[in-house]
């Protein structure tokens, strides 16, 4: 029985690795964040005594906001789509192209280099495939279209959602129904399964 409980365990080894390969994809998925920070705090310059400490916790800050910010569009993105808005379009090209654009460039120019050298048939249009690839798992991150938040910044989504709320009621609204019958379809019930 300790034998079955002791090869349940990663082991120290198992939780640094995946630490390391954490930290590493969350690097990659808000490295549109980062660089903005980076270049604003480094902008600030004049005002700190550009000490590496000051410009790590201020490009640390400045992400923070800008990555609220974004969920603030996701909240103003789904509040203009459930009231059936089309201005949600526009947000949504917009915020697609600040979190998935810098990466999709990034890795189209690199898979296309490489591609190159290793001789690789239709290299361009494999590189293309590949940066769409990498654009679709960012934006499976950011789920732009589920009204889902992370914790950290619900706050600032909430107050995208309720800037858009108008006085009548919307058309689709969010807040689910529950069902007179069991077997009934009608859409956004709290069904009575488990």
């Amino acid at each position: 029985m300790r034998q079955a409980s002791a090869s349940r365990t990663t082991g120290l080894a198992g939780i640094v690795f995946r630490l390391i390969l954490s930290l590493i994809y969350g690097a990659f998925i808000y490295v549109p964040l980062l660089i903005a920070a980076y270049l604003i705090a480094n902008k600030m310059s004049d005002l700190y005594s550009d000490d590496v400490f000051i410009k790590i916790s201020l490009t640390v800050t400045i992400a923070y906001i800008l990555f609220s910010f974004v969920y603030f569009l996701k909240g103003l993105l789904i509040g203009l789509r459930s009231a059936s808005r089309y201005a949600w379009m526009v947000i949504w090209i917009v915020c697609v192209l600040a979190t998935c654009g810098v990466q999709f460039f990034l890795v189209q120019s690199q898979l296309e280099i490489l591609f190159e050298a290793r001789r690789v048939a239709n290299n361009v249009a494999w590189s293309w495939v590949g940066a769409g690839a990498v654009a679709l798992l960012i934006y499976s991150h950011y789920q732009f279209l589920t009204n889902v938040a992370p914790r950290s910044v619900f706050w600032a989504y909430r107050l995208g959602f309720l800037a858009v709320r108008t006085s009548k009621p919307m058309i689709n609204s969010t807040k689910p129904e529950s069902s007179v019958s069991y077997f009934q379809n009608a859409p956004m019930k709290v069904s009575f399964r488990k």
